[in-house]
């Protein structure tokens, strides 16, 4: 079942970086096994590897020297009408040519290259195909030599046909997919634990023993799903991995930064969620979260104290903390919800 959609122009900016940007069309194949139709048509099969091959028309770059720009991913935020895109994570980036005196067209188009991501998050329409995702939440696809497949998150995409993304899995498909031959479903595994309803103390062991193996694989990508399944699951061995990997000897930079990255998520569902079970600080949560450099990780708890009050009274009450660390950081996260940063 394929929904096809014009490329049109449509204003946008980099949020982190307050530049004008988007073009782009889709071309959507709509998957039934992390997906389900709500119209009860059925959607073709999937790929082989178990997961989804969506392909995204690139916008016209013709003219424009496109070389050496091959991987970056990018988030596309959708809010009160208005289609935004941030540079959220390490590795982002988006090609953007800006004509002088403000004549002519503005062209950005997200990285090409096999490797590269593009996640939805919030409200939007683009090319007459809305998204809908929760707050807090990114509904991930990553490019394949064939196209883009869908990797994870929750959500909704809605044209001709309505299909949803983010069903629960089980503790069974979670191992099955982190023990796959294929990269896409060990990323998806990964990456995915948040899906999980709750598991066993058993299950568990067997889910944060398979991610330290993904932590051990020289793919960035794999290196990084790894980073964020630890800090889903947020256990006290989970964070003692990612504590032990940030001081193996021969890390490099990027892993470094991954490695804290995880952390800072692992921190950050501890100290405003609640969620996990790590033995850690409320100091030195908040530490790990003020060293992380990309703002994904406060973006996610963010858009969620918009939508929850719960979540809000938790960061009013840090506010008041004895720790200066601490408070400064819910300082600042209040006055990010509040300003609608």
């Amino acid at each position: 079942m394929i929904i096809r959609h014009k490329i049109v122009k449509a204003k946008s900016y980099l949020q982190q970086m307050g530049l004008v940007f988007i073009l782009l069309g889709f071309l959507i194949i709509l998957p039934n096994f992390l997906a389900e139709s709500v119209h009860g048509q059925q959607p073709p099969s999937p790929r082989p590897d178990g997961l989804f091959n969506i392909e995204i028309p690139e916008p016209n770059t013709k003219g424009f020297d496109m070389s050496g720009f091959v991987q970056g991913s990018i988030t596309i935020f959708g809010k009160g009408g208005a289609i935004n895109v941030g540079c959220e994570r390490f590795g982002d980036g988006a090609f953007v040519s800006v004509p002088l005196g403000g004549k002519g067209k503005t062209v950005v188009a997200p990285a090409k290259g096999k490797g590269s991501e593009i996640r939805y998050a919030g409200k939007g329409i683009i090319n007459g195909m809305s998204f809908d995702v929760p707050p807090g939440y990114r509904l991930c696809f990553r490019k394949s030599e064939d196209g883009w497949v869908y990797i994870c998150g929750k959500g909704i995409l809605s044209g001709s046909v309505k299909a949803v993304f983010g069903k629960k899995l089980g503790p069974q498909q979670i191992l099955t997919l982190l023990a796959s031959d294929s990269p896409f479903d060990r990323e998806s595994g990964a990456r995915n634990i948040h899906l999980l309803p709750g598991v066993s103390v058993e299950y568990q062991k067997r889910i944060v023993e398979k991610l330290r193996q993904l932590l051990a694989e020289s793919d960035p990508v794999l290196f990084s799903a790894a980073a964020e399944g630890l800090a889903k699951i947020g256990s006290n061995s989970a964070f003692q991995i990612l504590i032990d990997a940030g001081k193996a000897e021969g890390r490099t930079e990027q892993q470094k930064k991954v490695i804290a990255e995880g952390l800072a998520l692992l921190a950050s569902r501890r100290l405003f969620l609640g969620v996990g079970s790590a033995s850690i600080s409320e100091e030195e949560a908040a530490r790990l979260v003020l060293d992380a450099r990309k703002p994904w990780v406060r973006n996610c708890v963010r858009e969620r104290m918009q939508r929850e009050a719960s979540i809000r009274r938790r960061v009013s009450v840090l506010t008041r903390h004895a720790s200066p660390s601490v408070k400064k950081l819910a300082l600042e996260m209040q006055a990010s919800a509040e300003g609608g940063k």
